[in-house]
């Protein structure tokens, strides 16, 4: 006849091989759809918020500018001839003609524009992630759980009955 400890201890491991079982067969399962769509959301929101604070921290530089150019107006000038190359006059001459611009400032610009475009893009998925959705992967954890399950309950399942629980009692 088993002792109260013995089937409490029974109990637990029933509990804890059932639960790894049972969350290894559900993770299995759910890998596919919806988990590889969490994370690859979660990856575009976050690069959607990096992105929303750059434009964040420019349109305040920007402000910033604007800000000073109209409490000290000779900057203007200066800005034009830094942007433009020469001074730029609204007059009737220079008003149809369009501003030089400086060759080595478009090639630089060339430049940042292709280190950009070159940058990698990260992962969007996990390293561990990736392996799990391989279908042979995915296909051993569900029956690695199937049989986690299975064993439980062969093993710790409900206790075998004794043969004197009919009410019989043979001397």
């Amino acid at each position: 006849m088993p002792t109260r400890i013995s089937l409490i201890i029974r109990f637990l491991f029933f509990c804890m091989f059932f639960s790894i079982g049972a969350g290894t067969i559900t993770f299995s399962i759910l890998l596919e759809p919806e988990l590889s769509t969490y994370f690859r959301n979660r990856q575009a929101l976050a690069q959607l918020e990096a992105e929303n604070k750059r434009l964040a921290e420019l349109t305040e530089k920007y402000q910033m500018q604007i800000d000073l150019i109209h409490q000290e107006p000779n900057l203007l000038r200066r800005l034009e001839w830094v942007t433009f190359g020469r001074a730029y006059r609204s007059g009737s001459e220079d008003a149809a003609t369009v501003p030089t611009f400086d060759r080595s400032l478009q090639e630089t610009a060339k430049a940042v524009l292709e280190e950009i475009d070159s940058k990698p893009e990260q992962a969007p998925l996990p390293e561990w992630f990736e392996r799990c959705i391989q279908p042979r992967i995915r296909l051993s954890l569900f029956l690695a759980g199937c049989g986690l399950v299975l064993i439980t309950f062969l093993f710790f399942g409900s206790p075998a009955e004794s043969d004197n629980s009919s009410g019989r009692h043979f001397n």
